[in-house]
């Protein structure tokens, strides 16, 4: 921690971040079916109960035969098996192959007895054109096949016993089909968190109200909620508070089924900046005013609510970049923490700086970026002013400038960090 010029105590972002996650849990368990389940975090080991494939089937559609009986054929000296049987994907069938003799067979279907190796229709030649009965057809083989070749080998894919998707995984497509390949239609899942979102300030109008002089719209609680689904979270939107202490709690009291509170505005050194005084009331702030521009004012704690369930709480800043920003550092982090995942970080490259970035009050400082390609480097420009009401610069960017708060100045042609926060490579 540092001490500013007002005798604030300043948390460097680091510690916030720690702080922020020494207060959430990882969350319990459902159970959802396959679909569902995409996206979330496997609960726990997912073992395998039966063979993928279950039996040695074939890898195309052709003849199963004995190698050796093969091993000489040629377009110049051809062998003539005569074909005993067909197997199609999903029969089981008793027919052997023995010497001199062949079974047609479909891609999937099971190896029948006594063939080791299966050959494509293309290194074959039909002698008989009957394919409606099989009886005395003789099929033409033109090129040998090697000993268990285009066989796929039971469990090749799943083994019965083996870890289909391990705890902490977040679950992926593949993941799925995987999961639908051993006839499961559920898995145990981390539940997300459900997240209440509060916006305070007597100027504030919802979108959709009609427009009045001296207000303005609440872009930060759409913003916020659109955030927290990006990060997997479930948003409870619980409208806006007037800035006054009882508006506060009754929107508060809203939120008693919530895991995670966010509010915005409130939590700066204004006359009606009460959140933080009500962070205090109901429960233990843990910090306020963090050391980054934008997004220094900012509360987190917990409060009670439903009795002695403590609920971890984060006051934004009003200003929607600055809100945007402290969402991304400790709301995103705090998420991802309750969902099961223990790696919040995101994409970082290095790259040319196209501008100059004054580093004032020794702050880290996270400047709006547009990062492109050029060659083998990366290039980056500012989105423009960076204040932090200016909205439109922050759908601009697609990479956050980090100023490190040792450093006063970043000059035009540095080579700077850049955290991607909207990056499709």
């Amino acid at each position: 921690m540092v001490i500013n010029h007002d005798n604030e105590t300043l948390i460097d972002v680091d510690s916030a971040v720690e702080k922020v996650l020494d207060n959430v849990d990882e969350l319990g368990f459902e159970t959802k079916k396959l679909l569902h389940a995409l996206n979330y975090v496997c609960y726990q080991d997912v073992i395998g109960t039966i063979n993928v494939p279950p039996v040695n089937n074939s890898a195309m559609d052709g003849y199963a035969v004995k190698s050796r009986d093969v091993k000489q054929a040629s377009v110049h000296n051809p062998i003539d098996l005569e074909v005993v049987g067909i197997i199609s994907a999903g029969q089981i069938q008793s027919t052997k192959v023995i010497d001199n003799s062949a079974v047609r067979i479909m891609t999937g279907a099971s190896i029948p007895e006594g063939a080791d190796a299966v050959i494509p229709f293309e290194d074959t030649t039909d002698v008989e054109e009957d394919r409606v009965s099989l009886k005395n057809k003789v099929i033409r083989i033109n090129k040998p096949v090697k000993y268990w070749n285009n066989i796929r080998d039971a469990g090749e894919d799943v083994k019965k016993g083996d870890v289909l998707i391990t705890k902490g995984k977040l679950v992926s497509a593949a993941d799925i089909g995987v999961l639908a390949s051993q006839g499961l239609n559920k898995v145990k899942v981390v539940k997300r968190p459900k997240v209440a979102i509060l916006a305070t300030g007597n100027e504030l109008l919802s979108p959709g109200e009609v427009f009045e002089r001296g207000k303005i719209y609440d872009s930060n609680t759409q913003a916020i909620a659109a955030a927290v689904i990006e990060a997997g979270g479930i948003p409870n939107i619980l409208g806006i508070a007037q800035d006054d202490y009882n508006s506060l709690s009754r929107k508060i009291e809203l939120a008693s089924s919530s895991d995670l509170i966010i509010t915005s505005a409130g939590v700066s050194k204004g006359d009606y900046d009460i959140v933080k005084n009500f962070i205090s009331d109901r429960g233990e702030i843990q910090f306020w005013s963090v050391k980054m521009r934008p997004a220094k004012p900012i509360a987190f704690g917990w409060i009670k609510t439903n009795g002695d369930i403590k609920v971890p709480i984060i006051g934004l800043p009003g200003n929607p970049v600055s809100a945007m920003i402290a969402f991304e550092k400790f709301g995103r982090p705090a998420i991802y923490k309750m969902r099961g995942i223990y790696d919040f970080s995101r994409f970082v490259l290095q790259a040319i700086l196209h501008d100059e970035i004054n580093n004032y009050d020794r702050r880290r400082v996270y400047a709006r970026g547009i990062v492109t390609k050029k060659g083998e480097d990366y290039h980056v420009s500012l989105t423009g002013s960076q204040q932090s009401n200016l909205l439109t610069s922050m759908a601009k960017a697609n990479g956050l400038v980090v100023c490190p708060d040792d450093v006063s100045r970043l000059e035009m042609g540095s080579l700077v960090r850049v955290e991607m926060i909207n990056w499709t490579g």
